[in-house]
């Protein structure tokens, strides 16, 4: 397995997935890119950005979403527009992708259909798992909403084998708790 990592901070989403992408190849002498992390400020337009990677790794699922800030073994950043891109060659690690909506309905319904749309075995490792914590956000007059993880876990845990580590993060991609969006393969959806 090879794993390049790289950090942009640039306003245009598209130059910045894009510039972000190309280092992580160039970094991690990725020859054949099969899996993409990405993740970038709520400030970022999301779309562009993806974009940007797509442009550089052709038909390579990303994964990831909104984030405050980003830490690399480089870069530590939580101003202007951080982005940060780690790009994989698996070599023989399978992984399956799966998402979801609905978390802001019924979290524990939405774990419980989510884990449906994935094929599980004995021979799996670990689920990796990105939700917006966002529910609601944030106005002048009231405090965000925020999707809990437990309902989530427990719907996903009524089908899934007991001993499968669940781990992974809530997505927030500002301080002012604005909507957060995540990469879902080749899209770009909230909720």
């Amino acid at each position: 397995m090879k794993v390049g990592i790289a950090y942009s901070n640039t306003r245009d989403g598209f130059d910045s997935g894009k510039a972000a992408a190309d280092d992580a190849i160039r970094t991690g002498s990725i020859d054949k890119p099969d899996l993409a992390m990405a993740f970038c400020s709520g400030k970022l337009d999301h779309k562009e950005f993806l974009r940007g990677i797509q442009d550089k790794i052709g038909n390579t699922p990303v994964i990831g979403g909104s984030a405050i800030g980003i830490i690399t073994n480089n870069n530590l950043s939580y101003d202007g527009f951080p982005s940060g891109v780690a790009i994989f060659q698996l070599d023989k690690i399978k992984y399956q992708i799966a998402s979801i909506g609905g978390i802001d309905k019924d979290a524990n319904t939405a774990g419980y259909n989510l884990i449906r749309k994935i094929s599980t075995t004995q021979e799996d490792k670990l689920m990796l798992m990105f939700y917006d914590s966002i529910k609601i956000p944030a106005f002048p007059i009231s405090p965000p909403v925020i999707n809990p993880s437990s309902p989530l876990i427990d719907g996903i845990r009524s089908i899934l084998q007991a001993d499968l580590p669940i781990i992974g993060a809530g997505l927030i991609g500002d301080y002012e708790f604005s909507k957060t969006q995540q990469f879902c393969g080749f899209n770009v959806l909230e909720q």
